[in-house]
């Protein structure tokens, strides 16, 4: 799926939307009025999501991920926010935030040890962005991680918690 056209969208990416919207359809909607009143989260839920392939949508496949691109992403997004905005962005912190992030900047030690679990869904992953002047700017974040010469690691910065 190298189509980056949203507007023109591939036989793979119209097949995946229909795939979503059927899903979203009968398991996010009938519960997402319950979840969001009652300020609960469905995470059986979204580990279920795991079994579609969706929880590691971007990752690559030897890692257990589906191996697609931005628009594939994007497309479950639209999907399911029309349905449960706050259950996608629970999927969207464990998807983007986590499983993309550690995939593109991880160690192969890292991806081998962590990805499949957080793609099948055994995993649930997240991303904490706690520095006082950056709120959820993650381009803004300045705290840094500096190796010593014992391979210790050395964190300089400032966290509101």
């Amino acid at each position: 799926m190298a189509n980056m056209d949203i507007a023109n969208p591939s036989e793979e990416h119209t097949m995946l939307r229909e795939m979503v919207r059927e899903w979203t359809q009968e398991h996010v909607e009938p519960q997402a009025f319950e979840y969001d009143r009652d300020e609960k989260f469905n995470l059986e839920l979204l580990r279920s999501m795991g079994e579609l392939g969706l929880l590691g949508i971007s990752a690559p496949e030897e890692y257990g991920g589906a191996g697609l691109d931005a628009v594939a992403c994007t497309i479950v997004h639209e999907e399911l926010s029309a349905s449960d905005p706050g259950f996608t962005l629970a999927y969207l912190a464990h998807s983007m935030l986590f499983v993309n992030n550690l995939a593109y900047n991880g160690t192969e030690e890292q991806k081998a040890r962590i990805l499949p679990k957080v793609c099948s869904g055994e995993w649930i992953g997240a991303m904490a962005m706690s520095e006082p002047d950056a709120g959820t700017d993650v381009l803004g974040l300045s705290t840094s991680a500096e190796q010593q010469a014992d391979g210790t690691w050395k964190l300089n910065g400032r966290k509101m918690w």
